[in-house]
């Protein structure tokens, strides 16, 4: 008669498990590696190791040969695409850093551009080199001339948004505008003082280093949803991984969320304190000390213009920079009631905090508006 006795449960081969534990192993090299410990978001790596023993284990207690034969695929597929997409990333960003990126002894700053490195369109449409200063703008004069009135410019990526050539990137557009509408004998100059993946911290650090040298009469703080990071913004990741900066938004908007519901995260009390806040106080001392005036400004992402979540994420900010007697200004405000898509860059609808050409117009205009009553007040 035959056993009616069930099967001992499907156990894997020394390869297979040796092949297992060097993927998780080197998972777990990776994530030691990229550990980046001033991001808030704890290790996703760790986690995805947990979840894969889990599987690899459940995996040979399964007895149907296509069901156990899957989930080893995904056990096995998950990490090494995971990896592969890391490396290439990481590599990526390491290769532009290493092109126009210099590293900083100061431990606020920690980063600059390089200067007279050259900087070329993916297209090679135009090139432009950093100035001695390090900044992604044309050479200005120090001492400032006589009739010039100097406005230095505070930002991260936006002004120096690599898709447009200088002449369509909103500071030359500003400064045009408000070379137009200046009084007689005044020529007003925009100074770009900013860097791509700055945080506040640093924007108002690079004032003090390099910005205060032009003898600036307006400081214009522009303001971008993602600057209360702490995370170290020479490299695009979220937390230590390069990948899940990419896959984020599309995780983001899969869970019905918005870009700005993303962003909210970033101003809970003691990231934004510790970032947006205090730069801000400590600008009101050098504003003080220096006799400043400043114009605080937040620049909208390119997501629903009337979204409540952003706009409550942009008056927060507002009223920080009014609590420390700066003048303000909502960019959005001349957004409202359009369609953002008509501001997306073409193909990188997932790239929200920098917008096309037309943007960067409208953003000018504003700017504009907003800055000549402080530059030459009406009597």
């Amino acid at each position: 008669m035959p056993s009616t006795e069930s099967p001992p449960p499907q156990r894997f081969g020394p390869r297979t498990t040796l092949a297992f534990l060097l993927l998780v192993v080197l998972l777990e090299i990776w994530a030691v590696r990229a550990t980046d410990p001033d991001f808030p978001i704890g290790d996703p790596f760790h986690v995805l190791t947990v979840l894969l023993v889990a599987l690899f284990v459940g995996a040979a207690f399964i007895r149907l040969k296509i069901v156990r034969i899957a989930l080893l695929t995904v056990v096995f597929a998950v990490p090494s695409l995971v990896l592969v997409a890391e490396w290439r990333l990481a590599s990526r960003d390491v290769d532009i850093a290493n092109s126009r990126i210099a590293l900083s002894k100061d431990g606020l700053l920690r980063f600059t551009y390089r200067p007279g490195a050259e900087v070329r369109a993916r297209d090679n449409a135009w090139s432009m080199r950093i100035t001695d200063d390090g900044l992604f703008d044309v050479p200005h004069a120090v001492p400032k001339p006589p009739g010039v009135v100097r406005i230095v410019l505070l930002g991260d990526s936006v002004p120096n948004e690599g898709s447009l050539p200088f002449a369509q990137r909103f500071p030359h557009l500003l400064e045009q505008l408000l070379q137009a509408a200046a009084p007689p004998g005044v020529k007003p100059e925009v100074v770009n003082v900013s860097c791509e993946g700055y945080n506040s911290i640093q924007e108002e650090r690079l004032l003090e280093k390099v910005g205060l040298r032009y003898q600036p009469d307006l400081v214009l703080w522009t303001y971008v949803l993602n600057d209360p990071f702490l995370q170290n913004g020479g490299f695009r990741r979220m937390g230590n991984s390069f990948f899940l900066f990419q896959f984020a938004p599309l995780l983001l908007l899969a869970t019905g969320g918005t870009f700005c519901d993303g962003f909210a995260y970033l101003h809970t009390d003691y990231a934004f304190d510790l970032v947006v806040r205090n730069s801000l106080e400590r600008m009101r001392l050098i504003a003080e000390r220096d006799h400043l005036n400043v114009l605080f400004a937040t620049l909208p992402i390119v997501e629903r213009f009337d979204n409540p979540v952003c706009m409550g994420l942009y008056d927060r900010a507002i009223a920080a920079a009014k609590d420390q007697g700066f003048a303000t200004t909502r960019v959005v405000d001349s957004f409202r009631g359009e369609d953002f898509h008509k501001y997306q860059k073409p193909g990188e609808e997932m790239d929200v905090t920098h917008p096309n050409a037309a943007g960067h117009q409208r953003m000018a205009e504003h700017l504009a508006k907003a800055a000549a009553p402080l530059l030459w007040p009406r009597k």
